[in-house]
């Protein structure tokens, strides 16, 4: 939702969320969004995984640590009074620290949708104008964004990257190692993507897919193959979620598309705010 605050000049506050499975291109997306639009700040969810000596060990898995379970993956609370700290003073907390920087960044680019990109920029701009406030942005970027009701009431414009199994697995497979929020490398181990990664994913998942005629498929066969509800994708002035569900191509021509749906989907979202 948005938030104003008066002072010399009118402010508000409009949150963005970019979500979708681990490795499907939420990150480099948000951080084209944070290259283009003014006074942006991300807002990454891997920020808020707890040490990893509080990570739970999986039930159906005893030696593996299972970094990626809804309930369990982040420390929600900290996440909603973050998000709450931005609302009311476009800021991160003091005390707020990301540990994005220390992790392997993409080199994707945006290939021949950059211009297009600038342009629907422009237009955002001039909605800002005509507005007479300064917008100030908030980008959210995580695999587990729609997970949460209070998380997911913040958000303005929602957005959801669909990759394909085969695709998301090649990627998390060929980048393995991370650094944790608190500095430690955790590599993941033989198998972990099918047996914690994707399981928890579709189970974060699996409702934006689920319609009165997919329920008897499987939760994998309904995130992997099936539309999205009514439901999510009908606008929000509708009594939708209004969640734009997007399927990236690989490379700069993918990302730089994806750009452009998300851009559209802003400017529309933008006049209706």
């Amino acid at each position: 939702m948005i938030s104003s605050s008066s002072a010399s000049v009118k402010k508000r506050r409009v949150l963005i969320g970019v979500g979708g499975a681990s490795n499907s291109g939420k990150t480099t997306l948000a951080k084209h969004l944070h290259r283009l639009l003014k006074n942006s700040t991300i807002i990454h969810l891997d920020d808020f995984a707890p040490p990893q000596s509080d990570i739970p060990y999986s039930p159906l898995y005893p030696d593996l640590q299972d970094w990626d379970t809804p309930a369990t993956a982040l420390e929600w609370p900290l996440l909603r009074s973050t998000i709450a700290h931005f609302k009311e003073t476009g800021q991160l907390p003091d005390e707020h620290r990301s540990h994005d920087a220390m992790n392997k960044a993409s080199d994707t680019g945006t290939g021949s949708f950059e211009d297009t990109a600038l342009q629907l920029v422009k237009d955002v701009e001039a909605w800002e104008k005509e507005l007479g406030e300064e917008v100030e942005w908030a980008i959210l970027d995580g695999f587990l964004l729609f997970w949460d009701p209070e998380v997911l009431a913040q958000l303005d414009l929602r957005i959801f990257l669909r990759v394909p199994y085969q695709t998301l697995k090649t990627r998390r497979e060929a980048r393995q190692v991370y650094v944790t929020q608190t500095g430690e490398i955790w590599t993941d181990p033989p198998n972990y993507f099918d047996q914690i990664v994707y399981p928890a994913y579709v189970l974060a998942h699996t409702s934006i897919f689920t319609t009165p005629s997919t329920a008897h498929l499987s939760p994998e066969e309904r995130v992997e193959t099936c539309p999205p509800s009514p439901s999510w994708t009908k606008p929000r002035k509708e009594g939708g979620e209004g969640l734009l569900v997007i399927e990236p191509k690989i490379g700069d021509e993918g990302m730089g598309e994806a750009l452009v749906k998300v851009l559209e989907g802003l400017r529309e979202c933008c006049l209706e705010l």
